[in-house]
């Protein structure tokens, strides 16, 4: 899964190991979060465990307030085994940024050398 993030969510996801973005019903999820910021792809984290419907009190400290989606009242909580940067880091080409959620089978995320080879996997 390759998810947009800024700064202050890549810092979290690095420093505690966690990711949060708003729950919703029948989403799917992988065992690998790919984190695509300021124009690249550069991280990759094992994901550990996941939290769903997981209040906003419980996890308002990890939230934007100034962020529209940090007004949600449920959240999904990645917590990850480990957060690494990429050997080399995927970099948006001509094509568009990333700007929602996307499910990548790991062959093509592992071929990709620029975002149009994820965005068009």
């Amino acid at each position: 899964m390759v998810v947009p993030v800024k700064s202050p969510s890549l810092h979290r996801a690095l420093t505690k190991k966690v990711y949060v973005r708003p729950w919703r019903r029948g989403a799917k999820h992988a065992p690998f979060i790919a984190f695509y910021c300021q124009g690249a792809v550069s991280h990759v984290g094992k994901v550990k465990s996941i939290d769903s419907r997981v209040n906003r009190q419980d996890i308002v400290g990890w939230l934007s307030e100034s962020e529209e989606w940090a007004k949600k009242d449920l959240y999904t909580v990645y917590r990850f085994e480990f957060v690494c940067p990429l050997q080399n880091a995927i970099v948006r080409d001509s094509g568009p940024p990333i700007q929602g959620k996307l499910l990548v089978p790991l062959k093509e995320f592992v071929r990709a050398k620029n975002t149009s080879d994820i965005l068009l996997a």
